[in-house]
């Protein structure tokens, strides 16, 4: 039986000697997602014995960001990170212990790339955020940056209106403006206290999803193949397709220093 107590947080970071963006890569948000820690423990096995090298900036690796979901093999601690992930003074659950941790983490860097999984016959694809944008729900100002990054993954499929299609859901149900932003902003994990995670601080963040039949296929530490959600591979709009998924708004979240 797996004791929470008895856990501990891990990040490890590789710093170049010339000046660079501050990168930070992320697995197993989810317990049961764990393509991400596989990839990301083949990169730094690579880094180790020199067969890659960081020269300029820096990567900082969270092989697993929910070691009690991990440990568990499912989803879930104590309750889904991805809806409520931002620091708390009185903390209540191992996730609010995990944000306590993990946000200023977060905010000590400029991009993000948040690994997830699913588990359907299919090719990875990546989750971008909003156009740029000053609206109300999530401000952006990283549009070409973002979908330069994802670019970079050699990822085809991009995904993108996940937000805008599940604060659509949400409106139908919402009794008035106030309440849907609060639910949005909670329920949808873009908070501006977390840095990358949340939407006012401008990170440029991407959310990799990388459907193949099994966990072992990974795209490098850029794939998450195994076990998830299950959002069908869709080009363009997510709105036929996002009330399969409620994770973070991206799946690959490349943020410049922003901020699923």
């Amino acid at each position: 039986m797996t004791v929470a107590s008895e856990l501990h947080f891990k990040s490890v970071n590789y710093t170049g000697l010339g000046k660079g963006p501050r990168l930070i890569i992320m697995g197993a948000v989810h317990g049961n997602e764990t393509a991400g820690t596989k990839g990301i423990t083949r990169v730094m096995e690579q880094l180790d014995k020199g067969e890659l090298r960081i020269l300029n900036g820096s990567v900082t690796f969270v092989p697993v960001a929910n070691p009690l979901a991990y440990a568990k093999g499912e989803r879930a601690g104590d309750r889904n990170l991805n809806r409520d992930l931002f620091p708390k003074d009185d903390p209540k659950d191992f996730e609010d212990r995990i944000a306590n941790w993990l946000c200023p983490l977060l905010a000590s860097h400029d991009v993000l790339l948040d690994l997830h999984s699913f588990n359907a016959q299919s090719q990875p694809f990546v989750m971008v955020g909003p156009r740029n944008n000053q609206g109300p729900l999530e401000p952006f100002q990283h549009e070409e940056k973002e979908r330069a990054l994802a670019r970079i993954l050699g990822v085809k499929r991009f995904v993108d209106g996940w937000l805008r299609t599940y604060g659509d859901g949400v409106q139908r149900r919402m009794r008035d403006t106030s309440e849907l932003q609060t639910v949005l902003r909670t329920d949808a994990g873009m908070r501006p206290t977390c840095g990358p995670a949340g939407a006012g601080s401008g990170l440029p963040r991407h959310h990799e999803h990388a459907g193949a039949p099994g966990a072992d296929r990974c795209a490098g530490a850029s794939a998450d193949c195994a076990r998830g959600d299950g959002i069908p591979e869709h080009d363009g709009s997510a709105r036929q397709t996002a009330r399969r998924r409620p994770l973070q708004p991206r799946v690959g979240q490349l943020r410049p220093r922003r901020g699923g």
